[in-house]
């Protein structure tokens, strides 16, 4: 935490000085992977029939199966909300497929 208070103090004074600090600033702060709109994504399923957005670069995660992609994040997004229309898990629609209330 002390290096990010020394490097953010050496920033400002560096644009109190009237320099763009901005690219400086980018470098110090972990991006989402998540929300980066340039990144492929996969979109993968698990045996519940849930969906996940996934960024191509990380591993598959145990569990969990290549579904769509890899694509642009708005094309995933797009994937998953015209396919994943049921949100409840399998195992829930198969318990109330077998006992429907009366």
């Amino acid at each position: 935490m002390w290096a990010y208070g020394a490097a953010l103090t050496g920033l400002m004074t560096y644009a109190l000085k009237g320099h763009d600090a901005t690219d400086k600033i980018s470098g110090l702060f972990m991006t989402n992977p998540f929300e980066d709109e340039t990144a492929q994504f996969l979109i993968l399923t698990n045996k519940e029939g849930q969906y996940s957005l996934w960024p191509q670069f990380a591993d598959i995660p145990p569990g969990w199966e290549l579904r769509f992609g890899p694509d642009q994040r708005e094309a995933c997004l797009k994937y998953v909300e015209e396919h994943w229309v049921d949100m409840r898990p399998l195992s829930l629609v198969a318990a109330m497929n077998a006992h429907p209330s009366e």
